[in-house]
This record gives structure tokens, C-alpha cells and sequence, in this order.
């Protein structure tokens, strides 16, 4: 029996929910450890301590999960970076072309930022978590995957419903347009993928049929909160680790 083990932040609650809830009806042939790096029921540990370090706290708890065999690493550090940037409406609102899709929509009342320069500021949002990414690549011989975060919710109403951590500044400020929120993400995602290429890791990116045609997050996989999966969303991404590990289920063992 191969195990495969996760390390994260919240976006792996997801996949813990659906190995917890769906590993008999799916009939899983693995064993599953996952390590949460912060959240409500933990301690939470800041990521980066004094001159800009990976907590050692962090990093012990990590590597104390692969003293054992690991057949599979997949990883969610961090992801809520392009969230952080513009999921909360600016007083003085901007935008920014995305190169691969161009043709999406433009607000002519916001300031137009160089697509260069957003890249960037995600890319030093993200440097922390690229170092975790780097060092567990480095402690492993197995496959390691990265996983993609979840794609934008489009319902300024369920955001709005469900603000979370984000509830004082959405009410001060408001909610960033679907479509500047889209580009954050997919450039967000452009920045993992490029390190992942560097260092030897997998980029994952977020299956298919939990996209509608504009490529937001569909109301099915929907958590009661602006930024994650729900279970159903957490099954889909589990489904890409048990191929990509080579591990037998059965796929008819959850209804949708």
C-alpha cells in the first residue's frame, strides 16, 4: 500500500475532508497523512520568523512527517496570495492586461498596471512559500505535487454572504470584479508553476470540471467562504493524486 502525504495550509482541508469522508466509497488502496502547517484547531505558526527565515517550527513539523516512507508529497502552501492582492476592492481601484488572455475585460476606470509588475509583487508575496516548496522537494525522493488553488468564485452575493477573513475590509472597501480577480489567480498560478519548473516539482493544476467556461469555480464545489473548495472540489483534486500515484479506486463511489 503506497502513502502519500500531504503538508499544507487551509486549502488542504478540502482533500482531508474527502479522504475522511469518501475513503471507503472510493475504495482507496493508500494510506494518507496530512500535515496542517496552521489553522483553527493548531497552533498557528507564522511562516517566515526573524530576517526573513523559514520557521523552524514549521519546517520540523514537515520534515517529521517524511522520517517515514513517502511514496507521494503533494503540497499546499500558502495560495491565498492573489487574494490578498485583489480580492478586496482598492480605494483606488486597478487592472492589468493578462498576455495569454487578452480579450478579457478591462475597467477603464481603474489604473492600468503592467502585467510585469503585478507578476512581480505575487512572486515576493509567494517567495516564502517557494522556499518551503524548495526544501521538501529537497528532503524527498518521491514524486512531489504541487497543487494550484482554487479558482476564483464569480457571486459577489455568496463573497459577500460568506466574507470570512475578509469580512471588515470587504465591508469598508467592497469586492474586486470577477474578472481582476480571475487574472490574479492565473497569474498567481503562472508564478507557482514557473518555480515548481525550477526545482523539479510538479505544478497540479485545478481539474477541469471544476471550472465553468470562463474558468470560475462552479457553485458545486462552493465552500461557505470567498476563497476555497468545498469536499466535492477536495474529490476532484483527490482523483489527480491517485493517478498521478498510480493508485486503483473506484471512481462511480461518489455521487455527485
Amino acid at each position: 500500500m503506497k502513502k502519500l502525504v500531504g503538508i499544507g495550509h487551509s486549502h488542504l482541508g478540502a482533500l482531508r475532508g474527502a479522504v475522511e469522508k469518501y475513503r471507503d466509497a472510493l475504495k482507496l488502496e493508500a494510506a494518507f497523512e496530512f500535515v496542517r502547517l496552521s489553522g483553527p484547531d493548531i497552533q498557528p505558526l507564522p511562516l517566515l520568523v526573524d530576517k526573513g527565515e523559514i520557521n523552524p517550527a514549521i519546517v520540523k513539523a514537515a520534515d517529521n512527517a517524511l522520517k517515514e516512507r513517502c511514496d507521494l508529497l503533494f503540497l499546499a502552501i500558502r495560495g491565498n496570495e492573489h487574494n490578498i492582492l485583489g480580492l478586496v476592492q482598492y480605494p483606488r481601484p486597478f487592472d492589468f492586461v493578462l498576455p495569454t488572455e487578452p480579450d478579457i475585460s478591462f475597467d477603464a476606470r481603474s489604473d492600468l498596471v503592467p502585467y510585469e509588475a503585478v507578476k512581480a509583487t505575487l512572486a515576493r508575496l509567494k517567495k516564502p512559500a517557494v522556499e518551503l516548496i524548495t526544501h521538501l522537494r529537497g528532503h524527498v525522493k518521491c514524486p512531489v505535487l504541487v497543487l494550484e488553488t482554487p479558482p476564483p468564485n464569480p457571486s459577489e452575493e455568496h463573497i459577500s454572504s460568506y466574507p470570512g477573513e475578509f469580512q471588515e475590509k470587504i465591508s469598508a472597501q467592497g469586492i474586486s470584479p470577477a474578472a481582476l480577480r480571475y487574472k490574479l489567480w492565473r497569474t498567481h498560478s503562472a508564478v507557482l508553476k514557473e518555480a515548481c519548473d525550477t526545482i523539479g516539482a510538479t505544478f497540479i493544476p485545478a481539474p477541469s470540471n471544476t471550472m465553468n467556461p470562463e474558468g470560475f469555480l462552479v457553485e458545486k464545489a462552493w465552500q461557505r467562504d470567498p476563497t476555497h473548495g468545498n469536499t466535492w472540489y477536495g474529490v476532484q483534486v483527490l482523483t489527480q493524486l491517485l493517478v498521478a500515484a498510480g493508485i486503483p479506486f473506484q471512481p462511480g463511489g461518489v455521487r455527485s
